[in-house]
């Protein structure tokens, strides 16, 4: 897709770290932030093996990744939400937005998939904050400055989701 060998990566929102970490032994640079400290604290997932790659961070606030010690912000050819604004109140979706343009490289592409429905964790607390259909969201993005992409060339095969890893593949 961007024709180079290298690329910088920013997953939000990026759980155990795994497609990080699929970044990194491609020789990219990746970095993931995540809101909940519970794979940083139980050492899951990838978090024990690249922590110098996955931070904790809530992405409804203003943050600045930073290249090496210098003040220089780090700008990004994609970025992507996987499973991530649903989590989001529908009042912290412009704040995450702004986070998104102020780290996406003007020529990047940010990619990711949004779960449409209502979920709930084992002991009955609502996990998706924002439970909107397809055309809600794509104006969503529409209004917060973000071309809405359909035919974009990618397959339902390469999107991290939807693979078959589970044991339902939901319409994402």
């Amino acid at each position: 897709y961007f024709q180079k060998d290298s690329l910088k990566f920013l997953d939000i929102g990026c759980s155990g770290g795994g497609i990080v970490f699929d970044f990194l032994l491609k020789k990219h640079f990746a970095i993931g932030i995540e809101g909940s400290d519970f794979s940083l604290k139980a050492k899951r997932a990838n978090w024990r093996v690249i922590p110098n790659h996955l931070f904790t961070c809530d992405a409804t606030k203003e943050f600045k990744i930073l290249e090496n010690t210098s003040q220089k912000q780090t700008r990004f050819d994609v970025i992507s939400c996987w499973e991530f604004f649903e989590h989001i109140p529908k009042e912290l979706h412009g704040d995450v937005f702004n986070n998104v343009k102020n780290h996406l490289n003007p020529e990047g592409i940010f990619i990711g998939s949004i779960g449409t429905n209502v979920s709930f964790s084992s002991s009955g607390h609502p996990l998706h904050m924002t439970v909107e259909k397809f055309d809600w969201w794509k104006n969503n993005f529409k209004n917060n400055g973000f071309e809405f992409i359909e035919n974009h060339g990618f397959e339902f095969e390469d999107f991290c989701r939807g693979v078959g890893n589970g044991l339902s593949d939901p319409d994402f």
